[in-house]
């Protein structure tokens, strides 16, 4: 090959490489771009339209960034909105202040619930949300989630889980002069809360869903009638447009009228 041909061999082999790592970046700066994007759902899903109950969701920061201006459009009727806020002593909901505002604005009936740890104190648990959340007129009670028993069930632990539970539970009332809402599944509240939070005397927010066989039905609601319920969370699989595609919503039904869904806030 003369001298001429291998500069221009060697010319064109540069140019090519030169091309192709131009489309390499390219497409990584448009997959790095894309990364940072979160698509919101323009359909929704899930059976909702239970006649005699009011519907609302509950979200965490597991829904990341959802649009409730485009969440007001959509087909299920959405009354009210729980939102965590913290769980632990230590932990802050990192998408609760974002959807706290975005709910004030699209005047929504809500809520914020605490996410409780076991082995934590419920003083300093309760400290922690007071200082995350101010809860104002029209807004509900505090809720308090409790789906975790000690890892060590001895009889001293348990006792001391509960008695940390009841000081959060009298610490939030002792605040807004209302009892907390309490969450729980059906079978936890049955084995482990329900001497220490009576639904009568506590607003009682419990957890039941449909077996993996049966459609979502009113059967569900026969399992907690007894418990004299105010809210049911009978669905995690809530499709809602405005909530980021690829994650649901729980569904929730209240048990009463929007006049009594009113009473029940502050």
């Amino acid at each position: 090959m003369s001298k001429t041909k291998r500069t221009i061999f060697w010319v064109l082999l540069i140019h090519i490489f030169a091309v192709g790592l131009t489309v390499v970046g390219v497409k990584l700066y448009k997959r790095k771009k894309t990364h940072h994007i979160v698509r919101t759902s323009n359909r929704d899903s899930g059976q909702t339209n239970h006649s005699g109950y009011v519907f609302g969701i509950d979200v965490s920061h597991h829904q990341s960034n959802i649009n409730w201006h485009k969440v007001r459009t959509s087909k299920h009727d959405i009354k009210f909105v729980f939102v965590r806020a913290s769980y632990g002593a230590f932990k802050r909901d990192r998408k609760f202040k974002r959807n706290w505002q975005a709910l004030q604005k699209e005047k929504y009936l809500k809520g914020a619930y605490h996410y409780f740890k076991p082995n934590q104190s419920g003083a300093s648990q309760w400290h922690f949300f007071d200082h995350i959340v101010e809860l104002k007129k029209g807004d509900f009670p505090p809720v308090l989630d409790i789906e975790d028993a000690p890892s060590n069930p001895s009889a001293k632990n348990i006792r001391r889980w509960k008695k940390d539970l009841k000081t959060w539970a009298d610490l939030a009332e002792k605040k807004y002069g209302k009892k907390p809402i309490i969450y729980s599944g059906r079978k936890f509240y049955e084995t482990h809360l329900k001497t220490l939070f009576p639904s009568g005397q506590y607003p009682l927010w419990v957890a039941q869903y449909p077996s993996k066989r049966a459609a979502i039905s009113y059967s569900t609601k026969s399992r907690i009638r007894h418990l004299g319920w105010k809210f049911h969370q009978f669905s995690d699989r809530i499709g809602v447009k405005g909530i980021p595609v690829g994650t649901f919503a729980d569904g929730n039904d209240f048990n009463g009228t929007m006049q009594d869904l009113k009473a029940l806030t502050l």
